[in-house]
């Protein structure tokens, strides 16, 4: 298993960072199953034989970090999966 983190910076308050971060549907598409509200929650994200991933929230601290760990993930462009 590897380990994958990135951080930014960007021009806005925490709590608008964390909103637009925790809104997949709102930067994914409504292609997005599931809820991510709450630790433990899971969700899907789907593009019609493109891409698919199953993703678990494992960290979640109001306008401060969220964390997902990806359970499934397969895109067809990426030989390498």
């Amino acid at each position: 298993m590897s380990d994958f983190t990135i951080s930014f910076v960007v021009d806005g308050t925490p709590k608008e960072a964390f909103d637009a971060i925790n809104d997949v549907r709102g930067w994914w598409g409504t292609d997005v199953g599931g809820r991510n509200d709450e630790v433990g929650d899971e969700f899907t994200y789907r593009v019609q034989d493109v891409h698919y991933a199953e993703l678990r929230v494992i960290d979640l601290v109001p306008n401060e970090r969220v964390a997902w760990l990806v359970l499934d993930n397969h895109m067809s462009f990426v030989q390498d999966q």
